[in-house]
């Protein structure tokens, strides 16, 4: 089993508006709701890749209920932490007619210390079951920031393998307690005060955690492929000649697939097929047409890898 820990699930609400005007009614002629969730879709892309997720966290109200009936729907297994609030919901707003987009960023979800408590406590039971856990991103007001350190060192006394793909404050305090894994995009290595345009200056840099203890380092960088990185090999993951069109919720799916590889303990490379091939997949789905595992099969095929020197 896959502990998944989404401390802060948010909806994403666009609506598009034709010529949209101030404090007048503006009739809307499309809209679209999706999960912005970086648990709840590796969860999903578990599930494809036939692995058992439960996803552990926080929800609120009707927006959290939305979210769990999607999660149910799709019969992956939850142990939520319910709290009275609103679950974060961001809300866009398209103007076809002047191709100006508006977004209203709710506030977020604010965290008391007794129910962050009893949301470790339920991860603590969870985690005899476990063999891989899941660190996600975004985690919402009031957690402590050692929060996801708490977790990697139990799960280490549990021989749980934790994957962190934190930001922030939760990356830096979770490397401090050397997780198996930790998965990283551009934006996180700006925050690790790692700098460059190529690998060649950011895997020095990248490697004095390796030689810390962490078996894997895996950078995404979505269309572009991605490298997997360890003590005895660095990877380049090459995208096939096919069209992409990006989308920042393919790393989650992305982060899904690492966590199968880990807990099935694949060699590196098929790691790192798994993992790029389930992110390009997720970018050619459609509304109409959800990612199967058909599509990451096929994809993985053409997927190639390089060692790099």
């Amino acid at each position: 089993m896959i502990i998944t820990v989404e401390l802060n699930p948010i909806i994403h609400e666009t609506y598009f508006v034709e010529n949209f005007q101030l404090e007048k009614d503006n009739i809307i002629i499309e809209q679209t709701i999706e999960i912005q969730s970086a648990g709840v879709h590796a969860a999903k892309t578990i599930k494809i890749l036939q692995g058992e997720p439960v996803v552990h966290g926080f929800l609120g109200e009707l927006n959290g209920r939305y979210i769990k009936n999607e999660l149910d729907r799709n019969k992956i297994k939850t142990s939520f932490v319910w709290i009275a609030a609103h679950t974060q919901v961001n809300t866009t707003i398209v103007d076809k007619t002047h191709t100006q987009v508006t977004n209203l960023v709710n506030q977020g979800i604010d965290i008391q210390q007794k129910e962050e408590m009893y949301l470790i406590k339920k991860i603590h039971q969870e985690m005899p079951n476990g063999r891989v856990m899941i660190l996600g991103n975004n985690t919402p007001k009031g957690l402590s920031a050692a929060f996801y350190q708490d977790l990697i060192v139990e799960g280490k006394k549990q021989n749980i393998k934790s994957v962190l793909a934190a930001e922030e404050q939760q990356l830096l305090y979770g490397l401090e307690a050397i997780p198996y894994a930790v998965k990283l995009n551009e934006k996180q290595l700006q925050q690790l005060n790692i700098h460059g345009e190529t690998i060649e200056q950011w895997l020095p840099q990248l490697q004095q955690w390796i030689y810390k203890g962490i078996h894997y380092i895996a950078l995404d960088l979505g269309e572009r492929g991605a490298y997997l990185l360890s003590k005895n090999k660095s990877c380049y993951i090459e995208p096939p000649p096919l069209r992409f069109s990006y989308n920042p919720l393919a790393s989650h799916a992305f982060l899904g697939a690492l966590a199968v590889g880990i807990e099935r303990k694949y060699e590196q490379e098929k790691i790192a097929k798994l993992s790029l091939a389930s992110s390009l997949s997720f970018m050619q789905q459609t509304q109409d047409q959800p990612m199967k595992k058909s599509d990451i099969d096929s994809i993985f095929k053409k997927v190639k890898v390089r060692e790099i020197r």
